[in-house]
């Protein structure tokens, strides 16, 4: 019905560009195209332009920023996995002191010390890859299943070729990358006491410091969504969701080819449903409160020497549409039966049209001119519409928009087969949907319905995509910080063993466990304690690449980081109470007998 009426302007069209053809020559021409329309129908066309977008920006321009930020944090774990691997390395390597000692003084070379423990590092690292290959095609299924229809294409994510490569190449850079220094430091032996050289010893640390800073960015970004999430769901969305069932309906041209029959219909279909015993209200409208298809362009009289065109949000709706979906009218009153065509039109407007449109006058009594209704209709459908109320706003673009203005009309002053249904329930709305089909059949039994749903499950599509990416990105955050700790571990259990004799001959002499607890701990105080202060500087920096994922909350929140710092601080430093203890509880004779 739409493509016939030359009133819509609500159609996109998918072209493909010809080859060597750029979009600005596209939109240079459909620009000719539309002024050759404006000119030839110029009471539907005046004025109207085609606006051109890439495809793929259409389809994948809201989630951009987001996967791009995922992406950075895969990348990010994958480096602390990696430090991680070779501080484990290092950390191992305490134990084969007089291994690589004895195999030394025997002959081997300093090539076949590293070629040996290159291997190591290779087979390692391999096995990690084949694992997470495993994790990959199981996980990739379980996040599908999980995500939401608003990250584009994610539901044909596989672990394809390219995947495997990367894969592969991940894995030998890996292995050789963060393998090769640990092994150049392990065949580097004093021979005649079999300790390491300090280089090692401080390429250990500084891994550790690089893990606690990555660690850190992450989890300060997961931060700042999770408490953006948290803003969000507190948002007034200015109606209230709960228990509302909603469902669209087109009306065929055929038998339904003028306003008072569907007007007719919608009104009999309405009183049936009124008396189905959980039905609190029902209503009609065009879109559902989370849902904007419709800006259409009117004239308020009396704004200065001409009227000027202005434009807001267009909005259709039945007389008890306020009601059902607990929208307060702020000032005048809701629509009655008595608002349609045989009446004076009437328009309601929203609190952000008043404040925008009407700044200085009284928004009740003023008179709003827009001629879609008549010249959909014809006489004696109205195109002048006095303000008779003013409600809330809306949050029609979703919790993170603005308040977008916006005027309602009567849906008897300007019926249209395509129309949603919106019925507030005393319980669950979902048990109603069998009886409503029921009530639409016994009317028109060819009369197909559309979509049927919840307001409530619209409400959580809505959040689905920052709620998606909250989850990942404090996922990731959650595995930097269990790889950034074992890293800490790690390192401090290697001090204690290169330190076993140093700890044995301070026990012989007085020192309490508690001193030797204290020793251990300070060491890694300290590399808590640059890897903290180094990661807050980054996050700072990198933090600001959220700015667009985020509401309600700076990308520098002093409590987010301060939160933050403690928390890693706190956790890492119970990482360091193991290694303390045991180092604690070395008998002295046994330190002293190790050498």
């Amino acid at each position: 019905q739409r493509k016939s009426n030359r009133n819509s302007h609500l159609f996109g069209v998918l072209g493909r560009l010809k080859d060597g053809a750029t979009l600005e020559n596209a939109r240079a021409e459909m620009d000719t195209i539309a002024r050759r329309l404006d000119q030839a129908y110029p009471r539907t066309n005046a004025g109207e332009r085609v606006f051109m977008t890439p495809y793929m920006d259409e389809l994948v321009g809201s989630a951009r920023p987001a996967l791009l930020v995922l992406l950075v944090a895969v990348g990010v774990v994958l480096l602390i996995a990696c430090a991680n691997m070779a501080g484990l390395v290092l950390a191992r390597s305490a134990s084969r002191q007089q291994e690589v000692s004895v195999r030394a003084a025997i002959g081997a070379t300093r090539f076949a010390l590293v070629r040996q423990f290159l291997s190591e590092s290779l087979l390692l690292a391999s096995t990690g890859g084949l694992l997470g290959l495993g994790f990959a095609f199981v996980g990739i299924k379980a996040l599908i299943s999980l995500s939401p229809e608003q990250v584009p294409r994610l539901a044909q994510s596989s672990v394809t070729p390219p995947v495997l490569v990367f894969a592969f190449a991940a894995t030998l850079v890996t292995g050789l990358l963060f393998g090769l220094a640990p092994a150049l430091q392990l065949s580097k032996l004093d021979l005649a006491d079999g300790t390491r050289t300090t280089p090692r010893q401080r390429l250990g640390r500084g891994l550790v410091i690089i893990e606690m800073t990555l660690a850190v960015i992450l989890v300060v970004g997961a931060g700042l969504l999770i408490q953006s999430f948290w803003r969000l769901g507190r948002v007034e969305l200015g109606f209230r969701a709960t228990n509302v069932l909603v469902a669209e309906l087109t009306l065929p041209r055929s038998g339904y080819d003028e306003p008072r029959r569907i007007e007719r219909f919608f009104d009999e279909l309405i009183a049936r449903i009124e008396n189905l015993g959980p039905v609190e209200a029902a209503s009609i409208t065009y879109d559902h409160p989370l849902e904007t298809n419709w800006g259409d362009s009117f004239r308020i009289p009396g704004r200065g020497e001409t009227e000027e065109t202005l434009g807001a949000t267009f909005r259709i709706v039945g007389e008890d549409y306020f009601h059902t979906m607990g929208i307060d009218v702020l000032e005048g009153r809701a629509f009655t039966a008595l608002d349609d065509i045989d009446h004076p039109g009437a328009v309601i407007v929203n609190e952000a049209f008043a404040r925008r449109y009407l700044p200085d006058d009284d928004p009740l009594g003023q008179s709003v001119f827009t001629s879609t209704p008549r010249n959909t209709w014809g006489e004696p459908t109205p195109n002048a519409f006095e303000v008779v109320g003013v409600v809330d706003n809306i949050k029609f673009l979703g919790p993170a928009a603005g308040d977008e203005a916006a005027f309602y009309v009567p849906a008897r002053q300007f019926p249209l087969p395509d129309m949603t249904l919106v019925i507030r329930t005393t319980g669950d709305p979902a048990s109603l949907a069998p009886r409503l089909r029921e009530e639409v059949w016994a009317l028109d039994a060819e009369l197909p319905i559309g979509t049927m749903t919840t307001m409530p499950r619209l409400l959580s599509e809505a959040f689905a995509q920052p709620r998606f990416i909250m989850l990942l990105l404090s996922a990731f955050g959650a595995a930097a910080l269990a790889l950034a700790v074992l890293g800490i571990y790690g390192l401090l259990a290697y001090e204690v063993t290169r330190r076993t004799s140093e700890i044995g001959i301070r026990m012989a002499l007085g020192a309490q466990g508690r001193d030797v607890v204290a020793l251990v701990v300070n060491q890694g105080v300290r590399l808590v304690g640059m890897g903290l202060a180094l990661g807050l500087v980054a996050a700072l920096l990198a933090s600001r690449v959220l700015s667009g994922l985020l509401f309600g909350v700076d990308t520098n929140d002093p409590a987010t980081f301060a939160f933050v710092a403690l928390f890693l601080g706190a956790v890492a430093l119970m990482a360091s109470f193991v290694p303390a203890h045991r180092a604690s509880r070395i008998a002295p004779v046994t330190a002293l007998r190790r050498d």
